[in-house]
C-alpha cells in the first residue's frame, strides 16, 4: 500500500455510499446518497434520485467508485416479498426461511426486521440481485444489503419526533424509535426530510438510511442467505488493518526522521561552534607563532649588538646627556652603529655595539669643541673620531657629527 493509497483509504473509510433500487412494474428508479464522516459528524456530500439506468448511476458516482468506499445496496418494490409476523416469531437469521415454507434457502436472500410490535420478514431471489449490473460490477465494495424500506429505520433517532414520516411513495409509522408499519401511498407533492440539521430529498431517504447504516450498523436488521457481503466486509477490514499498520509505521518513520533531524542540526551546530573555536585557536596560535618569531628575530639582533645588559645603551645615553650644555642640541644618537660593509656584503644587519654616532647642532663652534673634550674624558670612552662641523645657511646653525668608540 503506497503513501497515496494510505491517504486515500483514510478518506474512503470515512465515506459511505447508499444506493436504493426501486423496481416498478416496468421501470426501475434509482437513488443514491454519499455521506462523509468528519470528527464524529456525518454530512451529506452528494445525492440524487429518479435515475433510470445503472449507467447513469455509475456516471454520477464515477470518482467515488474509483476509491475503496463501502457501499450499501437496498432493493425494494417488485421482486421483494414481505410478510408481517407476530413478535414472538423466531428472531435468529437462520430461522427466517421457516416463515416462508417451501422456499429453497440457496435460491433466496432473507431479511428480518424487528419492528415496534411485529417482525417483518422479507425475501428476494438471489438471481434478481445477481442480475443487477451495478451489483455485478461493484459487488466487492458492497458490504451490506437490505430489502424493502426497513433500512430507513437507521434515520429514526435523528428525525423530528412524530408518529409518521411521509416519503413520496409511502408513509412510515414510527413507535418506540422503530418502524411500526409501512403504508404504500403515492404523494403528488415533493417531500423533504430533516435529518439532524440537514434537509434531504424524501426520494433519497432510503438511500440516506442505507449510507448511514454503514457508519451506525443495523441492529434491527438480520440478513441470511448471502455471504458475498461478508467477503467485502472482511476485505475492507483487512485493508483497514493494513492502513492502521502503515499509518503507525509512517508515524514511527516520521518520528525517527524528526529525531534524526534534531540530532543532525544539534550536531551541526556543535560542529560549527567547534570549527569556529578551532579557527580562533588557529588564528591565536598563528599570532603567537608570529610574535615568537618576531621576538626571536629581535633577540637575535639584540644579542648581535654585544651589550652585556639591556640597560647599557640607556646608561650611555644618560652619561652623554649629563655632559651637554645649553648651547648644544642633539638631533641623532645611535648607540650601536650599523656595519655598512657587512650590510652590503651579506645583506644582513650587524651592529657595532662599541660605537656611538652623535649628531647635533650648535651656533657656537667653541661650545662643541669644549663638549668633545669633556666627552673624551669620560671613563668608558676609548676615543672620539670623525669630528666634523659645518655651517648651515638655511638654519643659520652649525651642524656637527662625530663617533665615540667605547672601551
Amino acid at each position: 500500500m503506497s503513501i497515496r493509497s494510505i491517504i486515500n483509504f483514510e478518506e474512503a473509510s470515512n465515506t459511505s455510499i447508499g444506493v436504493n433500487f426501486l423496481y416498478g412494474a416496468s421501470e426501475t428508479f434509482i437513488s443514491y446518497c454519499v455521506l462523509q464522516k468528519q470528527k464524529g459528524e456525518v454530512t451529506l456530500v452528494k445525492s440524487k434520485a429518479q435515475l433510470e439506468s445503472t449507467e447513469q448511476l455509475i456516471s454520477e458516482l464515477g470518482p467515488y467508485l474509483l476509491q475503496d468506499i463501502r457501499i450499501h445496496v437496498n432493493v425494494e418494490g417488485r421482486g421483494v416479498l414481505t410478510k408481517e409476523v407476530p413478535k414472538p416469531a423466531n428472531q435468529q437469521a437462520q430461522d427466517l426461511f421457516s416463515i416462508f415454507p417451501g422456499v429453497k434457502e440457496q435460491d433466496f436472500i432473507a431479511q428480518g426486521y424487528s419492528g415496534a410490535e411485529t417482525e417483518f420478514c422479507s425475501l428476494l431471489r438471489k438471481e434478481f440481485l445477481e442480475s443487477n449490473v451495478f451489483y455485478k460490477r461493484y459487488g466487492k465494495r458492497v458490504v451490506s444489503i437490505s430489502l424493502g424500506k426497513f433500512i430507513f429505520g437507521a434515520l429514526i433517532p435523528f428525525l423530528e419526533k412524530g408518529p409518521t414520516v411521509s416519503l413520496p411513495d409511502a408513509t412510515i409509522h414510527i413507535s418506540e424509535n422503530k418502524i411500526q408499519k409501512i403504508d404504500s401511498a403515492i404523494s403528488t407533492t415533493s417531500s423533504s426530510i430533516l435529518v439532524g440539521t440537514q434537509q434531504i430529498d424524501g426520494e433519497c431517504g432510503v438511500a440516506y438510511g442505507a449510507a448511514l447504516s454503514i457508519f451506525l450498523g443495523t441492529s434491527e436488521l438480520v440478513l441470511s442467505g448471502i455471504t458475498e457481503t461478508d467477503y467485502a466486509t472482511e476485505l475492507f477490514d483487512a485493508k483497514k488493518s493494513v492502513f492502521k499498520t502503515a499509518r503507525l509505521a509512517l508515524l514511527l518513520l516520521l518520528g525517527v526522521l524528526l529525531c534524526n533531524a534534531l540530532v543532525f542540526f544539534k550536531l551541526k551546530g556543535d560542529v560549527s561552534e567547534m570549527t569556529s573555536e578551532i579557527s580562533q585557536q588557529e588564528v591565536m596560535v598563528s599570532g603567537q607563532h608570529k610574535q615568537l618569531k618576531e621576538a626571536a628575530q629581535i633577540e637575535k639582533i639584540y644579542n648581535g649588538l654585544g651589550w652585556s645588559e639591556n640597560s647599557q645603551p640607556i646608561w650611555y645615553a644618560d652619561q652623554l646627556a649629563s655632559t651637554l650644555t645649553n648651547e648644544i642640541e642633539l638631533s641623532n644618537l645611535q648607540i650601536g652603529v650599523v656595519d655598512a660593509g657587512r650590510l652590503r656584503k651579506d645583506k644582513q644587519y650587524f651592529f657595532q655595539s662599541a660605537q656611538i654616532l652623535v649628531r647635533g647642532y650648535s651656533s657656537e663652534a667653541a661650545a662643541v669643541t669644549a663638549w668633545l673634550s669633556k666627552v673624551e674624558t669620560l671613563p668608558w670612552v676609548d676615543h672620539v673620531e670623525g669630528q666634523t662641523y659645518r655651517y648651515d645657511g638655511k638654519s643659520k646653525m652649525g651642524l656637527f657629527e662625530f663617533a665615540i668608540h667605547v672601551k
